[in-house]
């Protein structure tokens, strides 16, 4: 009788767990190993997010960092390309022999084409291994005293847009003009063009120090300035280029061609991209072929442009 009761237990357990209706259990272990199992699969997809997501910001923190850097080099190269600029123009308003000249014609005296042809020697001389196309040198009325010979402007006044540049001047400063189109510089010019260029200016003193003419030096924006620029470039399709406070693109860009078929820029031959561009954001992809609805100077500034 002690063997038979514990074999009936076992039997009668058997039945009961293989009865219709009754619940089966996991046993603890095997329920341990699913639980494992669920917890590394979590685990693990958690570890893959995780890393997409550093990698990403790597990759990013990376390509800032890169912009950046280049952003600080380019900026350091226009700084110096500026202070050379303009340290060329303050050397030549201070030259002795040319404030003779000038305030020798202020007063009166010397004038004609001998006086023009003497200036224009003296600054002839020193302009071959620079960037100055032309000057002119102006009195504190705002009309032209002398002019190189491929500046037919001399006794003419200056426009109205460059009168603060001009009061600058004559209140001690050198003044960097960015890029705008020659035919804007002097009232009714003789020589009509689309022409794009930069000014330097500095003051011409007399002895006692007061200022009595503004000297300014003309400069190609497709010179050292378009050059530093274009260096900076990233990959195929970076671009890097300079605008004014106003939004206007003052530099080169390298896909003026597509700035021209997307209606943005004239199909005049020699029209660039400086200063005509206004950066706006067009609300889409023009190169996916999207059409805005309204014109360019309605458009937001873009996120750049803000910042």
């Amino acid at each position: 009788m002690a063997t038979s009761r514990p074999a009936s237990l076992a039997t009668d357990s058997l039945r009961q767990a293989s009865a219709p209706g009754t619940r089966r259990t996991i046993p603890l272990t095997r329920r341990r190993l699913v639980l494992a199992a669920v917890v590394v699969l979590i685990l693990v997809a958690g570890a893959g997010v995780w890393s997409h997501h550093a990698v990403s910001e790597s990759v990013e923190d990376m390509l800032t960092a890169n912009f950046q850097a280049n952003l600080n080099v380019s900026a350091m190269a226009l700084s110096a390309w500026l202070d050379n600029e303009l340290a060329l123009v303050r050397f030549w308003a201070e030259d002795e022999t040319l404030r003779q000249m000038i305030e020798t014609r202020l007063k009166g005296g010397a004038g004609g084409d001998a006086a023009l042809a003497n200036v224009q020697t003296l600054m002839a001389e020193g302009f071959t291994a620079t960037e100055v196309q032309d000057w002119v040198i102006i009195g504190a009325d705002g009309v032209v005293i002398f002019s190189n010979k491929n500046n037919p402007d001399q006794g003419k006044s200056i426009a109205t847009v460059m009168t603060p540049h001009h009061e600058k001047v004559f209140q001690g400063q050198r003044v960097f003009v960015p890029p705008m189109p020659r035919a804007d510089l002097i009232e009714m010019p003789t020589a009509t063009t689309d022409e794009t260029v930069m000014l330097t200016a500095a003051p011409v003193r007399n002895r006692e120090g007061g200022v009595i003419a503004a000297l300014v030096f003309t400069l190609s924006p497709d010179g050292n300035f378009s050059r530093i620029l274009r260096a900076s470039r990233l990959g195929d399709s970076g671009d890097t280029y300079a605008f004014d406070r106003n939004g206007y693109l003052i530099s080169k860009s390298r896909f003026e061609a597509d700035l021209r078929s997307y209606g943005l820029l004239p199909d005049a031959t020699g029209s660039g991209s400086i200063p005509r561009l206004l950066i706006r954001d067009p609300g889409g992809d023009l190169s996916a072929g999207f059409q805005p609805t309204s014109p360019p100077d309605t458009w937001p500034p873009t996120r750049m442009l803000i910042s």
